[in-house]
């Protein structure tokens, strides 16, 4: 390879010799396995960029406002006009889409199981979310949040970040609420804590690969950490 006041200049040639390539950044460029793509491409940057990876083709036109990709494999395809309009298509597994990028999107998720799951945002107003097993809704995001899906998590959100309700069964069957600042309480299978009048008094014991313990706070005037080893020490 060699270089002229890179990366405005520069070229070589590929290892099998079987390819010359040059960049004239940014008038022209087309050079093989560059950063982690296997080939970029560009014509008057930002005009034209095309990078080529592991089977996909992505092509862009005034990047980053249009762009194209595509896969010889398996019909995956997107398309982008920011903010007006896009698309990602992946045929039998899913299907998103927006309009005015952020405030419109809508989608369809897990087409390849029997537990599709259809969205549909008007943001920052109203969303929700179904299927068979999961479901959410927001509105006026932040403020009002409920997500969920049956038997295994649960997060809602009142006002926020006044009023918040969380509990995961795969997280150590985590339970956890407050009402901001005034009190706040989180329990699981290997802790239990609560808080009053955040960050000023908490209290929380725990227990980890290490042993138990226990602290206790109520700043700026008193605070007290107790540990036990398993070890009994």
């Amino acid at each position: 390879d060699w270089y002229l006041l890179f990366p405005f200049f520069w070229g070589g040639g590929s290892d099998d010799g079987r390819e010359d390539y040059f960049a004239f950044f940014p008038f022209y460029a087309d050079i093989p396995q560059f950063l982690t793509y296997d080939r970029f491409q560009t014509i008057l940057f930002p005009l034209y960029v095309r990078f080529d990876k592991e089977g996909h083709r992505h092509r862009m036109y005034l990047w980053p406002l249009i762009g194209t990709s595509s896969c010889a494999e398996n019909g995956h395809e997107r398309f982008h006009f920011y903010p007006f309009y896009g698309h990602e298509i992946e045929p039998g597994r899913h299907d998103r889409r927006f309009a005015l990028w952020p405030f419109f999107a809508w989608s369809t998720e897990n087409q390849d199981t029997d537990e599709p799951v259809n969205s549909y945002w008007i943001w920052p107003l109203f969303g929700w979310r179904t299927g068979r097993t999961v479901g959410g809704w927001m509105a006026l995001w932040p403020l009002f949040q409920h997500t969920w899906k049956e038997n295994h998590f649960t997060a809602l959100t009142l006002l926020w970040p006044f009023f918040h309700y969380y509990w995961n069964r795969a997280e150590d069957n985590v339970t956890q609420w407050w009402f901001w600042p005034f009190f706040g309480r989180v329990r699981s299978d290997d802790q239990d804590a609560w808080s009053a009048l955040w960050p000023l008094i908490w209290w929380r014991n725990y227990d980890d690969p290490d042993g138990r313990t226990e602290q206790q706070w109520v700043l700026p005037f008193f605070w007290h950490v107790w540990q036990e080893q398993h070890s009994g020490e």
